[in-house]
């Protein structure tokens, strides 16, 4: 789909209930143009493609989930991602990515802090395959004392070089950066 000449304005794929995902596709333009670039796509998607003016539930939105991790990687890390998030037996996360390589993951509030735990671990193990990253955006306490909610970050070292010549004191924000900066 990225490498068509049908010039997708955005591609996002929900994975709202593993082991199956949508692939959604907008595509914007004089409707014409609009027209025949869709009987592309749904050449390229497949028999089960479907072709709608509104969007489908779910698109642009936060995955559900007590839990929400913001995912980073290249788009070739997608299909790695979606099979980690539906093997282990665990509680079905939900997740949403986009073309760009940029994503969410949300887990549901059943998922235990180390549950949740673990499954950043494998994501994070996944996605640094592709030096891709997975950051905590919001968790419940437990989740956020049982989990590195940055996750490894290469410069930690350069940050707090900088933060020390900056701020020697450390009075702002003490604590709420990458490994305790």
């Amino acid at each position: 789909m990225l490498h068509s000449p049908i010039a997708p304005s955005a591609v996002e794929v929900l994975a709202l209930a593993p082991p199956g995902c949508t692939v959604c596709v907008l595509l914007e333009g004089v409707p014409d143009g609009v027209a025949a670039r869709s009987a592309t796509a749904r050449e390229l998607l497949g028999s089960e493609a479907r072709i709608s003016e509104e969007p489908p539930e779910g698109w642009g939105a936060y995955p559900d989930g007590t839990t929400l991790l913001d995912v980073a990687a290249p788009p070739a890390a997608l299909s790695r991602l979606l099979t980690e998030l539906a093997s282990g037996g665990r509680a079905s996360p939900s997740a949403s990515w986009s073309a760009a390589g940029r994503g969410y993951v949300g887990l549901p509030a059943e998922t235990t802090p180390e549950a949740a735990a673990a499954m950043l671990a494998s994501l994070r193990d996944v996605l640094a395959r592709h030096r891709g990253t997975a950051v905590v955006c919001y968790a419940p306490e437990g989740v956020r004392e049982a989990v590195d909610l940055w996750g490894p970050v290469p410069a930690a070292g350069l940050m707090r070089r900088v933060k020390d010549q900056f701020d020697p004191g450390h009075r702002l924000s003490p604590g709420r950066f990458v490994g305790g900066i």
